[in-house]
């Protein structure tokens, strides 16, 4: 219901379509609670021009190929970045890419609100994104210990 109330439509969507899935495989008589398990989403001021940023991060996440873009760092240092992006996460209410940064050859969390001037590439990954995501899992496990990994 969270990523239905996102203001980006394809995500909503699909987040929709999951909900329906989950209803019609709920036992019968259960579809009911569905409706009322007390939890709200709360989108607080969505911000509409990261839909487009968003969108590109998403689909070279799929096809597994390069972004470069443009950002601006906390101490408002500006450079451009070529990354294969990994995961997509919320942490401390901010949007995070965490991608493997083919400028540091290390992994690097970048804040969606600071990236700009986004332009997706036909460089392929040299690692499958899901290694990836394991190894940057492990890595960021090490640095917040309290993180609950999704992968595991």
């Amino acid at each position: 219901r969270w990523v239905a109330a996102q203001p980006d439509a394809a995500l909503a969507d699909a987040a929709n379509g999951a909900l329906a899935k989950i209803a019609a495989a709920a036992p019968l008589g259960r579809t009911d609670a569905l409706d009322d398990i007390g939890l709200w989403p709360v989108v607080v001021k969505p911000n509409w021009e990261l839909v487009p940023i968003l969108r590109v991060i998403r689909r070279a996440m799929r096809e597994e190929t390069a972004i470069d873009f443009a950002y601006t760092d906390e101490a408002g240092r500006s450079g451009r970045r070529a990354v294969w992006p990994v995961q997509l996460f919320f942490y401390e209410g901010k949007q995070i890419l965490a991608a493997w940064c083919c400028v540091r050859i290390t992994f690097r969390a970048f804040r969606i609100d600071r990236i700009a001037a986004l332009t997706p590439t036909e460089v392929a990954f040299g690692i499958p994104r899901r290694e990836l995501a394991r190894s940057w899992s492990d890595e960021w496990s090490r640095l917040h210990p309290d993180w609950i990994s999704p992968t595991g």
